[in-house]
């Protein structure tokens, strides 16, 4: 009996298939999957794929905001990701969430950009508080 594929192992070789424009890449993983009994890695695993897609040059983020982006905002974020992971292609993954009040979070795989109106208020908050026990 073969051991299993390591997640970071399936998630490279997920990464070159799709990169490669195998459109049933993700069918097959997913397949494998359920097949395999590793359900419960499927997020670890979905995580895996797209550290390996950065690795790249594929930049997958997901950009949650309080509002639908607009073209101005969405091109102005492609650009920002671009430049900082030195991506040839991004894909945004777009996310409304009415409880930011404003601003933007961008969750990619290396990191968190968190550029909201409810970070700011909670980084006021805690400032706050500390001055109040000084």
């Amino acid at each position: 009996m073969a051991a299993p594929l390591s997640r970071r192992a399936l998630a490279q070789h997920t990464a070159e298939q799709l990169l490669a424009g195998d459109k049933q890449a993700l069918p097959r993983l997913a397949a494998y999957i359920v097949d395999a009994g590793r359900r419960k890695e499927a997020t670890l695993i979905a995580r895996d794929i797209e550290r390996a897609l950065l690795g790249h040059g594929v930049c997958v983020a997901t950009v949650t905001t309080a509002r639908p982006l607009s073209a101005a905002r969405r091109k102005e974020i492609t650009q920002l990701l671009k430049h900082r992971y030195a991506a040839q292609q991004v894909e945004l993954q777009e996310q409304v969430d009415p409880m930011l009040l404003g601003g933007t979070v961008i969750k990619t795989p290396r990191d968190e950009l968190d550029a909201s109106l409810r970070a700011r208020l909670s980084q006021l908050k805690s400032m706050n508080i500390k001055e109040e026990h000084e």
